[in-house]
């Protein structure tokens, strides 16, 4: 598998408090099964993604921004708003 350097990421420090809720919405929402309801109203395209967690083992789950799908390969491009930081990124490298 070959992938393309990540970005940095857009933000510089982790988000707490209601921005934190903000970015878990679409994960919560998912889990109730009305995530459909934010890609109908915003136009947003999103791919829940499960890790194992690189330091306790356990199973981690994050909804991503779809930014492009290559049909022909049948890859998704994801966005990573922390870019090689995200715990997610790191959790598939690890």
């Amino acid at each position: 598998m070959t992938t393309e350097p990540v970005a940095e990421g857009i933000f510089k420090g982790r988000p707490r408090g209601l921005l934190k809720l903000f970015f878990k919405m679409p994960l919560y929402l998912h889990q109730i099964g009305i995530v459909w309801w934010i890609e109908k109203f915003t136009g947003a395209q999103w791919i829940l993604i499960t890790t194992t967690g690189r330091k306790s083992g356990k199973p981690r789950q994050v909804m991503v921004d779809v930014v492009d799908y290559d049909k022909e390969a049948d890859t998704f491009f994801v966005e990573a708003a922390y870019g090689q930081r995200a715990d997610w990124v790191r959790n598939i490298q690890a």
